[in-house]
């Protein structure tokens, strides 16, 4: 087990750790192989009854992958890792989406990426008032993967789009609103939460600004196609509208398109189905020219402006990004009897 994860196992419960602070708690390709035997270990203990997911400290769950070690892998040119990184994350998000046993993610901290599809996936999907929660992909030229757009499919109206092309964070409040959070625990009960105390130490949140809101994104963001979302917030003289706007234009082109289709099409489709359609997407995009443009922007320049390059007029292009792969095997999953 690598040393950025700790294990616990307290009255038939297991509990993993992210312990990474200093990174927000990223996880690279060690940790998401030993996340995925762990899992697998406590699925066959009898003695194991459930499992918790959480964040070291009260900064972070989880950032999701290592941009770093992408980055490191992209200037090497070793593909293979980055390969098995994707494909390691795709297929942990359905190991602990169908496990058959109950399931907890603690989301005290930032909650992105990865660590955002590990804690939708869970059963019970506990927020604070420290949770902050986004879909940033788009601004690194990616879509969101690891089956998210499953989720976010699940969310009321146009939520779960507004979400993933935006990259806006939530917090508490919204992430229940949208059933992205089960529970609320206040801060200074979160260390102690568990599945026997969960329903007594949730508190209710009865402020909801994203309810508020709902319907002007849901007309916003009901549109036919990205271009004309970003039409339709033009138009809008409200700060707030504007500022969603240029969240939205901080998106690469094509990700954006592309998150488009992924999501607004995930609704009735089976977490199987989208995960192999989110590794195909960014299997293409995550060595191209966007992804290594804001990998550069944010980790090794730190200024976070990316210049795009790539545009999202060519249908052709769009639909070949869809196509199964042929230059390496698809994505495989182990038969399963349900997925929460």
């Amino acid at each position: 087990m690598t040393e950025y994860l700790q294990l616990s196992e307290t009255d038939g419960v297991g509990t993993i750790t992210f312990n990474h602070p200093e990174i927000l708690n990223a996880l690279g390709l060690e940790e998401v192989t030993a996340l995925d035997s762990q899992l697998r270990r406590w699925r066959s203990d009898e003695g194991i009854t459930g499992v918790i997911l959480r964040g070291d400290g009260f900064r972070a769950f989880s950032t999701g992958e290592n941009l770093s070690e992408i980055q490191d892998a992209l200037a090497a040119g070793d593909d293979a890792h980055l390969t098995a990184l994707q494909r390691g994350t795709h297929r942990l998000v359905q190991l602990w989406a169908s496990y058959p046993k109950p399931t907890m993610a603690v989301m005290n901290g930032v909650t992105t990426c990865l660590g955002a599809a590990l804690a939708m996936a869970a059963d019970i999907r506990v927020v604070t008032d420290l949770t902050l929660f986004s879909l940033p992909q788009c601004r690194l030229g990616l879509v969101p993967d690891a089956g998210s757009a499953f989720y976010l499919a699940q969310c009321p109206g146009q939520i779960g789009l507004f979400l993933a092309l935006t990259g806006m964070e939530i917090r508490a409040p919204g992430m229940l609103h949208a059933g992205l959070g089960t529970h609320y625990v206040p801060p200074q009960d979160v260390d102690w939460v568990n599945f026997n105390n969960i329903e007594d130490l949730s508190q209710p949140l009865t402020n909801r600004p994203l309810a508020v809101i709902q319907p002007e994104i849901d007309r916003c963001f009901g549109q036919r196609s990205v271009g004309e979302i970003e039409t339709v917030l033009s138009a809008r003289a409200e700060q707030g509208f504007r500022d969603i706007l240029n969240q939205l234009r901080r998106g690469a082109p094509m990700a954006l398109a592309l998150t488009y289709r992924h999501v607004a099409t995930a609704g009735g489709r089976s977490l199987e189905e989208i995960l192999t359609e989110s590794y195909r997407l960014n299997r293409r995009l995550i060595t191209g020219s966007d992804a290594k443009e804001a990998i550069r922007a944010i980790v090794a320049n730190q200024d976070g402006a990316p210049s795009w390059t790539s545009q999202a007029t060519d249908t052709a292009e769009l639909e070949r990004h869809f196509v199964a792969l042929s230059a390496e095997p698809e994505l495989y999953f182990e038969k399963t009897h349900k997925f929460k």
